[in-house]
């Protein structure tokens, strides 16, 4: 009986023991996900492949950015466009980063929270210059986690005196 019982609690600390290396595994991939995201971005100018950007996120992605909504659809117009300046002549810069990620993952769904900076030029002309928060929904399919769906929001105006110390102006 007593071999009995300590198998019983070998198989239950190696199931617990695999269990827990399988979720963070989930959620190191998923924050590779959000990395991988925001470096294909700041490669754009260079690689001049929005598939390298959009392979990491679902064919169902939706999201919300400062208030407007976005569809895949929309995502894939607007990286047409930036190529499109690229190829015209006009330079393209992109600086995107993430920072302070927060992952969960249940199955075959996660989410994560994080923190945004994002500046966007073209032929020297700042088209956005953002910082802010979002949290994303992601799901996996096959072997991949994929962004299902983003809502970010951007604080201020990207980093001037006054947004960097909002109690300065009340």
């Amino acid at each position: 009986m007593k071999d009995l019982t300590k198998c019983g609690l070998i198989v239950c600390f190696f199931l617990l023991t695999v269990c827990t290396a399988r979720a963070g595994w989930n959620e190191a991939s998923i924050e590779k996900t959000i990395t991988g995201a925001a470096e294909a971005m700041t490669d754009l100018p260079r690689t001049k492949d929005p598939g390298a950007v959009l392979r990491f996120y679902s064919e169902d992605y939706t999201g919300i950015n400062d208030g407007e909504w976005e569809t895949m659809e929309e995502m894939k117009n607007s990286f047409s466009d930036l190529v499109g300046q690229m190829n015209l002549g006009r330079s393209l810069d992109i600086s995107y980063s993430v920072s302070n990620i927060t992952v969960h993952a249940t199955g075959s769904t996660g989410w994560a929270t994080y923190d945004f900076s994002v500046r966007i030029g073209v032929s020297g002309e700042v088209l956005t210059d953002a910082a802010g928060k979002c949290t994303g929904i992601y799901i996996k399919e096959k072997t991949a986690w994929l962004i299902l769906h983003e809502h970010c929001s951007s604080i201020g105006d990207g980093g001037t005196e006054e947004t960097q110390n909002p109690q300065e102006t009340i």
